[in-house]
Parts: structure tokens; sequence; C-alpha cells
């Protein structure tokens, strides 16, 4: 698609699944903005793992470049019923320092994971253990795409994301860490006054989670568009929404470098109608 007829499609729209290098994302927060701005969004939605902006300054940074950020988080929680993980998007929070202890329970738990798991690491594949640091996110940990970056440049594969995270993370070599319960975490985005999204239910297997928590109206909405949601995820998905009255979102989960393929931000978008729903 040409930039210039993109740029005419996406106006209005927003890309509301973006991360940055505040969690494991390749890209810094200005970076992001400016590739968003360049698309041609209107909109869109920094989403990092866990990691709660500071949204004063994402608004001087949206009215730097003319884009409308809209405050986001994408919580890591589990399914108990099926031992799954599931992910939930969180926007538009009026009072997010009540996700707060949900937050720095998951990023402390996981910042130990991983520093114990990156010292496995050393010495299976005798890498020096200050290459990790360089990686080290704004919130302390050190990500799976990170520990998989280093082996890459390293010389055990030409790319992050492929066949060397099968083989890094697999059995008993796999990094565990806290997840909050998801019920809990979307009374709390409700209690916090923001909407809460179902993210990608085709990576985690979320069919099931979602019809129940639509029965509980318990949620607000699922992102219908993604790059890993098939078009029959998308039909099944849409007619969901419409059938409950529900938000569909639309984000590309963009991981720059990180993601497994080729994604460019905007290549999903929510339109205007839906991101309405969100701000009001």
């Amino acid at each position: 698609m040409e930039l210039e007829n993109k740029s005419n499609i996406l106006k209005n729209s927003g890309d509301l699944h973006l991360h940055t290098r505040n969690s494991d994302g390749s890209l810094d927060v200005e970076h992001v903005i400016y590739l968003a701005y360049k698309t041609g969004l209107s909109y869109i939605s920094l989403t990092d793992h866990d990691f709660l902006y500071d949204y004063e300054e994402l608004k001087r940074l949206g009215e730097k470049y003319n884009i409308n950020l809209i405050f986001g988080v994408e919580l890591s929680c589990m399914d108990l019923k099926r031992n799954r993980k599931v992910h939930i998007l969180a926007y538009n929070l009026k009072e997010p320092n009540i996700l707060k202890p949900y937050c720095d329970k998951v990023l402390e738990d996981r910042t130990k994971a991983s520093d114990e798991f990156i010292k496995h690491i050393v010495e299976k594949y005798n890498v020096v253990p200050e290459l990790f640091e360089k990686y080290r996110s704004k919130v302390g940990c050190v990500f799976e795409v990170n520990i998989l970056r280093v082996l890459a440049e390293c010389g055990y594969s030409n790319k992050v994301c492929g066949e060397l995270y099968n083989e890094v993370f697999k059995g008993e070599d796999r990094l565990v860490f806290h997840h909050n319960e998801v019920r809990e975490v979307l009374k709390a985005i409700k209690e916090a006054g923001g909407k809460s999204v179902l993210a990608h239910p085709s990576v985690h297997n979320s069919f099931e989670l979602l019809d129940e928590l639509v029965l509980e109206k318990a949620i607000d909405g699922v992102e219908v568009w993604h790059p890993k949601n098939k078009n029959v995820d998308r039909e099944k998905l849409y007619s969901i929404v419409k059938t409950n009255n529900l938000i569909a979102t639309g984000g590309t989960d963009f991981h720059g470098l990180y993601n497994s393929s080729v994604v460019r931000i905007g290549d999903c978008f929510t339109p205007h109608v839906y991101i309405e729903k969100i701000l009001n």
C-alpha cells in the first residue's frame, strides 16, 4: 500500500497496541510516536507490559507530533480455570494508580525470574553477563526477546525471533513469573475508570474465557484486528462485539525488531467509532 493512500485510510483511526523499550519493544518511546505520526494515524496507545506511563509526559510528546495518545497498558494475567496466560489491555484509566500494585508484583517477580534465567543462559551458551545489561528495560526487566537478542549478537542466530526462541525457552527452560488473576484485574480496571479489552484471543486461545467474560459483563471489548488473528477469528470476534455491544479494537502489537513477522505500525487499527467509545 502506498504511504499516501495508507495515510488517508488511517486518518481518525488508531493503532492501540504498541510496545517500546519500556518493556519488550526495540524502539524508544519517541521513535514509536514519530513512526505513528509519519504513518498518518490520529491516535495511538503505548501498551507496554505492566508499565504505567506518566500521562503528562505522553501528552507533551503527542502535542509535539500532533497525534493523540490514549493512556494504555497491557497486563499479564492468568486464566486459572484453564491454566492459561491471558493478556488484558486497559485504556483511558482515570485513576491508573489503582493498577500499580498489580503491575509492581508482576514486574518484581519477572525481574527476579529473568535474572536467574540469565545465569543459566550464561553458563549454557558461554556469553558475557554484562551484555544483557544494555537491554535492561526501564522497568528493570530483561525480557525474553532481550535475552534472544544477546544470543543472536553472539552468533547463535541471525535473527532474534524464530527457531532460537524454541531452543532457549522450552521444557524446564522457561521464564516463570507471577501473573494476576484475570477477573481481579478486570475489576481493578473498572474501579480505575478505564476500559478493558481482551488482547489477541488467538495467541493464548482465550475464546472460551471471552465467552464467559461476556456473559458476566466483566469486559468492555476485544481486540478484533491483530496480526495473529486469522480472518475466521476476526469474523467470529466482530460478531461477538456487535451482538453484545462491545468495543472492537485493532493494533499491530508492534515490537519493532522483536516481532516474529514483518509488522508495521498501522497495519492493524481501531476505527474512530470505537475510539470514541474508549474515550467516552
